[in-house]
């Protein structure tokens, strides 16, 4: 919802048919490989077995309908120079990140990349995201203004240790971001692009300003071991790492932190604790060579876990394409079944989010958000064998596999024709 809007309402109404395939909230899949959904006033009706009353159906062929992707951690200002690899994360920052982001200070350049960054979320099937956009002030409130986007944005704050154009001065930092958290609110993202380019100062202020104004918390942890070294460096008192945002106050249940790679078990009990968010974002940390999500050790603490993209960092925006390399580097150690790698970019995400209650699964009273993948010609509507060739269809080609997106009912991607 835009600040002060209204929910969305729809009157869309109807009924498609094709294979499902949906993690359900009370755990588990529902996987049809003839299957009914119906919706009326925007939202799911019902999702049964294709039956003989079901003439009216509008019959996709060879398709699975799937819940609308949520990503859960992207950044903006990264989407035009995606893919552009330099070693490892902190060389790649300097050399090609924060170059491409100091342009983001022209109001005008943000305002283009918006439109072209949330039309390609949509027709790659990702209805939901959480964003980090450049350091600068008002970066984030186009696309927290933008009629099409859902879920949360925030500048990337930085008050030391990067470029001139990029840092502020902690104070003037502070008061930006008090001015844009009381503006939208509970969909604002305090992000703090990490602890190494943040004081003390800076991260104790935006975790009150999050607290006063109940909005997201969104950063990373624990990337990379150079980053982690620096980040010991950096703050000698803290016990560790996730400790630095402990004692600022911003951990949290609505707050997500990107990749948790190289953290201690001490360090999982406090998120698990504090019931934040992990981001899982495989296809970045495989291009970046940062390590291995220790997705069992997360699991059997009981930290929360979605999957986001990470681009630019990761390669494109599709989640098919970050699923496909999730079930590449997780096998052998995770649950990586076709089943299990939807479930986190869909209803694990709207959870994150705070949208379950709205997107993530196809059930009955949620909004009808969701994909039609394209299926192999002739190989049937098996929906789980569907959907992983659907992830390898859209290997190198990023997600080709989307035939079709729908939010709230109605058709969006591809778009409907013009009224005559």
């Amino acid at each position: 919802m835009r600040p002060g809007a209204p929910e969305p309402v729809s009157l869309a109404s109807g009924a498609l048919r094709a294979a499902v395939l949906t993690p359900l909230a009370a755990g588990g899949l529902l996987a049809l490989d003839d299957g009914v959904v119906r919706f009326a006033g925007g939202r799911i009706a019902s999702v049964a077995p294709a039956g003989a009353g079901d003439g009216d159906a509008v019959d996709l062929g060879e398709s699975l309908l799937v819940p609308g992707f949520v990503d859960a951690h992207v950044h903006l200002p990264q989407f035009r120079v995606r893919g552009r690899f330099a070693g490892a994360l902190l060389p790649w920052l300097r050399e090609h990140i924060w170059p491409e982001e100091a342009a983001y200070g022209d109001p005008g350049v943000v305002a283009e990349a918006t439109v072209e960054f949330a039309s390609a979320l949509l027709s790659r099937g990702t209805v939901a995201a959480m964003v980090m956009s450049s350091p600068h002030a008002g970066s984030a409130s186009h696309l927290l203004r933008h009629p099409a986007f859902e879920g949360g944005a925030g500048p990337a704050w930085m008050d030391r240790n990067g470029p001139e154009a990029l840092v502020r001065p902690t104070a003037a930092a502070l008061a930006d971001l008090a001015r844009e958290a009381a503006t939208f609110g509970a969909r604002y993202a305090v992000s703090p692009r990490f602890a190494p380019t943040s004081s003390g100062e800076f991260l104790a202020g935006a975790g009150r300003i999050a607290r006063e104004h109940g909005c997201f918390v969104h950063t990373h942890l624990s990337e990379n071991p150079d980053e982690v070294e620096w980040v010991r460096s950096l703050y000698p008192e803290a016990a560790s790492y996730a400790d630095v945002y402990e004692r600022a106050g911003l951990l949290g249940p609505k707050t997500l932190l990107a990749h948790v790679i190289h953290c201690t078990d001490a360090e999982l009990d406090l998120l698990a604790a504090r019931r934040c968010v992990a981001v899982h974002c495989p296809s970045s940390n495989e291009a970046l060579g940062s390590g291995r999500m220790p997705l069992p050790r997360l699991r059997e603490k009981g930290v929360r876990v979605a999957m986001g993209s990470d681009v630019g960092a990761g390669p494109c925006l599709s989640m098919l394409d970050v699923m496909r390399v999730f079930r590449e580097v997780q096998a052998g150690h995770a649950d990586t079944r076709p089943g299990e790698a939807l479930r986190m970019a869909t209803l694990e995400g709207a959870r994150a989010l705070g949208l379950e209650g709205r997107l993530g699964s196809l059930e009955p009273g949620r909004e009808a958000t969701f994909v039609a993948l394209r299926l192999p010609a002739g190989g049937g509507r098996d929906p789980e064998g569907g959907l992983e060739a659907a992830m390898d269809a859209g290997r190198g080609r990023y997600g080709e596999g989307v035939a079709g997106v729908w939010v709230r009912g109605e058709r969006r991607v591809p778009a409907p024709p013009p009224n005559p």
